[in-house]
Order: C-alpha cells, then structure tokens, then sequence
C-alpha cells in the first residue's frame, strides 16, 4: 500500500505498481503529483477528505485496478496527465467529467456505471476487450479526440448506450465494437460533415430494429441521429469484419448504405470494397437527413 503525507511526486523513469492508493491525512495535507509522462499502478484509490490532493494537471498516468474511491471529486485536478482505467476496474458514479481518459483493457472489459464527457483525449488502450458503455452513453466534447482505436481496441456495444461527438469538415470516428455470443465484432462509423456543424449520436444494434432484405446485408443496424435536424451534408463510412456477414451477402458486388425512412429503405450507392483483409469499409456521400 501507499500512503501519502505531505507533498509527494511522481517523477519516475519507470512505472510503479502498488497495492492500494490513501490519501486521508487532513494533519499532513497528503498530497500526491505527476511530473512525468510515467504510471503509477494502483489496486484501489482511497480518497476520504477534502485535504488531500491528486494533481494531474502537467502529465503521468494513474492506473486504477480495481475502484476509484473519491468522496470529493473536486481534489482531483484534471488536465495533461489522465486516470486509465484497467480491465476490469470500476469506475466512479460521482465523476462525470475528465479532461483525459485512458482505458487499458487487456483482459476484462472496463464498463461506464454512469453517463460521461472526456472533454480531451479518449485514449483506448486495449487488447481485444472494450470500453463497455452498457446503458450509458459517452460525450466527447468539441475539441475533444479519440486515439487508439482499432480491430482490437474500440468502444464496446452491449446494450443502449451511445456515443456522442461533435462532427465538422473533419473525420470523426465511432469505433465500435460489438460484443456478441463468442465473438466480437468491429463495427466502426466515420463521419465527415460538410454541411453545418452538429452534435451526432451513434449507437449499435446487433440485430435490426427495421427488417431489411433477408440476408442480403450486414447483421448490424447503426443509428444515427444528428441534433439540430437540417443543414448537414455528410459522408458516412461503415466498417465490419466477417462476423458480421450474413449468408447471401457478397461484399465483391455492388454495395448500398440503406436508411431507413420512418416506413422504407432508402438506398445510397456506396463505394465498393477493395480491402481483402479485415476490416472492411464502403462509403457513400450527401446524407442530408438522419
């Protein structure tokens, strides 16, 4: 265990593992900060007094195992550094908001208790397990980006939870990964809004809410809705791996991105697949309406 009294820095070349984090010494005015762009790796942090400090303004990492444990949020001092959160670890219900986020889940999925904003970097960090968002949904604020992202480390889909993203001129990524029995699926959106600028919601369903032609298609359904309706032009690329086909769906021939229109399918020519590796993508333009 590490017990904080007084100042304290963390300014080493390699990272530290230890077993619980306490900061509750209002006498000393434990306080604990980052100096360098290392990780210190902590079982749980245990915070119960407003004296106490966690200063992770300049940079660094700290690794959560197991539970974050603030009565006061208001001690952690966000900014370059971030708190990454291990596989498996739970996250806090009375912190909403983080200037950065990592999410280092190599062995167990690290799963949203609330929704939250990264007004930063979103920094997936994993191996074959994901961001689970469960119910609740993730806003990334305006400025903010998501860094890592790949067939291995996305944000996962189980349930109704959503990822929101403020979308411009400039590729905005959904990574999405769909959890489902025995396998799981990348599933990534981008969007590239030419129109006016707008708040986009996405969410995953491994199924599909509107049927469309039977086995013609991908087993996913993506919903997309932006905030303000009117005044997009959007292009849309839709990612997916083999899992995701279903019998009679031949990527080699001509390929449309269907929306659904309150009572139909509408389809949009989309571009055809020239990768041969996984993931797959198509793109289409000029969705106007969501």
């Amino acid at each position: 265990n590490l017990y904080i009294h007084g100042g304290c820095y963390i300014d080493q070349t390699t990272g530290i593992d230890y077993g619980n984090l306490y900061l509750d010494d209002c006498e000393h005015a434990g306080s604990l900060t980052f100096v360098s762009g290392n990780t210190l790796s902590v079982n749980n942090v245990i915070v119960n007094t407003t004296c106490a400090a966690i200063n992770l303004s300049q940079s660094g990492f700290l690794r959560i195992r197991g539970t974050l444990q603030v009565a006061y949020p208001s001690i952690i001092t966000q900014g370059a550094g971030a708190l990454d959160f291990f596989g498996g670890s739970t996250m806090p219900t009375n912190i909403t908001t983080f200037a950065n986020l990592r999410i280092t889940a190599t062995s167990a999925a690290v799963r949203l208790r609330t929704s939250i904003t990264v007004n930063g970097n979103l920094i997936l960090n994993s191996f074959h397990w994901g961001f689970e968002l469960r119910e609740y949904d993730l806003t990334i604020g305006a400025s903010g980006t998501i860094t890592g992202s790949s067939q291995t480390s996305y944000i996962q889909i189980t349930s109704s939870g959503k990822l929101i993203r403020y979308v411009d001129s400039n590729e905005a990524i959904f990574p999405f990964g769909y959890k489902g029995q025995g396998y799981t699926a990348y599933n990534p959106v981008i969007i590239k809004n030419y129109g006016t600028p707008d708040w986009f919601t996405v969410g995953l369903e491994g199924n599909f809410i509107n049927t469309p032609v039977p086995n013609r298609t991908l087993l996913r359904e993506w919903s997309i809705f932006e905030t303000v309706p009117g005044g997009s032009n959007a292009t849309l690329t839709f990612g997916w791996d083999n899992h995701t086909d279903l019998n009679n769906f031949n990527r080699n021939n001509r390929i449309a991105i269907a929306r659904y229109d309150s009572s139909q399918w509408m389809e949009t020519n989309s571009s055809r697949v020239t990768s041969t590796v996984e993931p797959y993508s198509t793109s289409a333009s000029g969705f106007t309406s969501f």
